[in-house]
């Protein structure tokens, strides 16, 4: 992760599409993972719909606080998930979790992966880290410091904050942007 984050700092291209492909450069370049066409485009529309929902990614900040420094295991993290979707979530994080399940894709926070990307799991207990925004002065990080819910955790020991502070507010903007123009709740459309 740390060494896709570190070429994201200096190659403008890969930026551009990370910010448009998120899910899938990431499974490429960490899982060494493929995606299929169809299962990137359902993955970045259920990332795309988590972030262009506030109260949902409020929560995510809270339930890390709240956690801080504790195990969480993952039954409790899943019944946790889930109340929330049914609290926060709203017409395009809903359709996202239930398009995902339709196409046999599971449910986001019920398999391990979802709950690592979330509160950086560990062997199927998470220990939750709190969400933090620092400036972009900042020349290190603390390993508990996050970026507007993006849990990036211990990446910002390894790389520029600037760039994570970047491309967290690049991928929230695009997420507004997709939920504004429909989207997110369009299950035509690709999201790559």
């Amino acid at each position: 992760m740390a060494a896709l984050f570190q070429e994201l700092d200096t190659d403008e291209k890969a930026q551009q599409r990370f910010i448009q492909d998120p899910s899938g450069i990431i499974m490429d370049r960490v899982f060494q993972e493929k995606l299929p066409p169809q299962r990137a485009s359902e993955a970045n529309r259920l990332l795309f719909s988590v972030l262009a929902n506030k109260q949902f990614l409020r929560w995510m900040d809270q339930y890390a606080s709240e956690h801080q420094g504790q195990r969480v295991g993952k039954d409790e993290f899943n019944q946790d998930f889930a109340k929330a979707l049914l609290e926060f979530g709203d017409h395009e994080l809903l359709l996202s979790v239930v398009s995902n399940a339709s196409l046999g894709f599971g449910i986001p926070g019920m398999g391990d992966r979802a709950q690592q990307i979330l509160i950086n799991n560990a062997a199927g207990t998470a220990v939750a880290t709190p969400v933090n925004s620092p400036s972009t002065s900042d020349q290190t990080l603390r390993s508990s410091q996050n970026f507007n819910g993006l849990g990036f955790g211990d990446l910002g020991q390894l790389i520029n904050p600037a760039i994570l502070r970047s491309l967290s507010e690049q991928l929230l903007a695009r997420a507004q942007e997709l939920k504004d123009a429909g989207t997110l709740a369009d299950l035509s459309a690709r999201i790559r």
